[in-house]
């Protein structure tokens, strides 16, 4: 029975998390309805989920496919399928946030619980992680402010938006993440040929939702692998390339996507709008005090933990001790990308490790023979009792704080004349910014200035489709390269950010050369519009009245097929 009993009471507790979770959903349609608003939950607060994954998850909702892919390739088709199913995109994306959240405690419990054997601390610790995934990186406080995102981690007093509710990561990707690493433990731990094919189908399916958590494991597994040798544990170490064989043979059509991409001329170019950093140096200097904290974690579990845990320290330690090399991959291979991205790596990691330590702390003190089971059990149900209640309020203030910024756009009945009157995927140009983002994605149409993140298509091109955007609105050079400058991180990513050695740790700026804006600025000045325009698919063109110039007067016979409330939209 008492088996049971804590059966119900983790579903519960993952239930509640995945309401607490999606409650902003609730609170912010309430209180947009309040203000004669409508909400909205395609829109979100972050830009990328904006302009880049949502976008994707809506294309893949329709029914498109990127053919190659150039970000994951599961995560746009798991949003979609809940929309599918749900009946509406935006019904999908709170029902993605709700069941996506819940999964996520559940996967994290099970790692914790089986890493420790401790099912109540791994609930509370669970809980903890779910709402504050970096609360073991606060650890120890060493400023005002770490010591004041510690407090708020175990007490939340202030508003914030929750980590797991931003799509793609971590909300799609981290319940793969720590399902599979639960799978390989129990693996290594249990052997039996059903538990090393579970782990390597799960490691291969990471492969399909984020590069970083693919690498990362990887690498943890080739330490682990050398940690196995090292100690002369044979059995474990061959366990540990058999998951990797699995993992590759389920990883076959990531393996099929990547060399359709890489066969493609601009693939160089691709990649350099997603962020690369070139060198060959060792880091140091910016990520000291990682090194060090894992330096102080790593010999902590060693001296006081492997003695009762000791497949855990390998497998935490592991984990660990995987960031050196990740932040270092440029050091072989003479780049690394976004390089600054691998310190979320940690967050699971050094939770667990720090779980580890508390778990052997506390079971010499033996908390139980000082307490009653019953009071700590009592004690522990009335702090989740009362840090859920706060969550809840810290989601309350947020959704009042940022309730406009998912209403539904102004110009909303246009988007519905779109997808009613045109056809699906046709083309519709339109400055970039706020418009193009939400044709994007309120409307079953492909817009003519793409994101330059998620497209693979060659910089070049996306310069001359602003180009010839910019000249149907009637810009002039200096408003050309205004227009530029605003949009630049949507046009081009990070193609002109600099991509040397720990330029992504000391914050430099996206900023195009100036020899390179002169010389498009001479091309924009020059362009043949007509002639440009023969090279590329355009039908409707979308007019905000205010924004540039009415197309109609630089393109004569266009058709005006709508307008309305400030909006024209054209015909070619």
């Amino acid at each position: 029975m008492r088996g049971k009993k804590i059966i119900i009471f983790i579903f519960l507790t993952g239930l509640a998390v995945g309401l607490i979770y999606g409650s902003r959903h609730f609170f912010i349609s309430k209180i947009l309805d309040a203000n004669g608003s409508e909400y909205s939950p395609v829109i979100s607060e972050d830009y990328d989920v904006n302009m880049y994954y949502y976008p994707r998850a809506w294309s893949a909702y329709l029914g498109n496919n990127e053919d190659p892919a150039n970000l994951a390739i599961l995560n746009p088709v798991l949003l979609g399928f809940f929309g599918k199913l749900s009946g509406s995109f935006g019904t999908g994306i709170i029902l993605a946030n709700i069941l996506f959240s819940a999964l996520i405690f559940m996967a994290v419990y099970l790692l914790f619980s089986e890493i420790t054997q401790r099912k109540k601390l791994s609930v509370f610790w669970a809980v903890i992680f779910m709402f504050s995934p970096l609360f073991a990186m606060y650890f120890p406080p060493v400023s005002l402010a770490a010591a004041k995102n510690l407090f708020n981690s175990f007490l939340p007093l202030w508003d914030y938006g929750l980590y797991f509710s931003r799509w793609e990561y971590p909300q799609a990707t981290y319940f793969f993440y720590a399902l599979s690493l639960y799978l390989i433990f129990r693996a290594v731990k249990l052997k039996g040929a059903i538990n090393i094919s579970a782990a390597g189908v799960a490691l291969g399916i990471i492969f399909y939702t984020y590069f970083y958590d693919w690498v990362y494991i990887f690498i943890s597994l080739g330490v682990l692998f050398l940690l196995f040798l090292f100690n002369r544990k044979k059995d474990e170490a061959k366990i540990i390339l058999y998951i990797t064989l699995i993992a590759l043979l389920v990883s076959g059509f990531y393996w099929l996507n990547l060399w359709r991409l890489h066969s493609l001329p601009q693939f160089n170019d691709v990649v350099s709008r997603m962020g690369v950093e070139i060198s060959h140096q060792l880091r140091f200097a910016s990520v000291w005090k990682s090194y060090l904290r894992i330096a102080v974690l790593v010999c902590l579990l060693w001296v006081f933990v492997k003695k009762n845990r000791e497949l855990a320290v390998y497998l935490v330690s592991a984990m660990l001790l995987a960031y050196f090399v990740a932040v270092n991959i440029q050091v072989v291979l003479g780049f690394n990308p976004q390089p600054d991205h691998w310190y979320r790596q940690l967050f699971l990691p050094t939770a667990l490790a720090f779980l580890l330590l508390v778990n052997a702390v506390a079971g010499k003190a033996r908390l139980d023979t000082i307490f009653p089971k019953k009071y700590l059990f009592v004690g522990g149900g009335i702090f989740l009792a009362v840090f859920f209640a706060l969550q809840l309020r810290s989601q309350y203030i947020f959704s009042l704080a940022n309730a406009n910024v998912f209403a539904v756009p102004d110009h909303a009945e246009s988007y519905e004349w779109l997808n009613e009157n045109t056809l699906k995927n046709s083309v519709v140009g339109s400055l970039p910014g706020a418009q193009n983002n939400e044709i994007s994605l309120f409307t079953h149409n492909k817009v003519f200035l793409p994101a330059g993140f998620i497209s693979s298509v060659p910089t070049e091109e996306i310069w001359e489709r602003t180009m010839i955007i910019g000249r149907i609105f009637g810009l002039s050079e200096e408003a050309f390269a205004r227009l530029v400058s605003e949009n630049h991180i949507y046009l081009f990513a990070d193609k002109y950010r600099s991509n040397e050695f720990n330029a992504y740790f000391d914050g430099v700026d996206r900023t195009v050369p100036a020899d390179i804006y002169a010389d498009k600025l001479a091309k924009y000045k020059k362009l043949e519009l007509r002639e440009a325009l023969k090279k590329y698919k355009l039908n409707y063109l979308y007019y905000v009245q205010g924004t540039g110039e009415d197309p109609k007067k630089i393109l004569p016979g266009i058709l005006r097929v709508y307008g309305r409330e400030g909006v024209i939209i054209y015909k070619l």
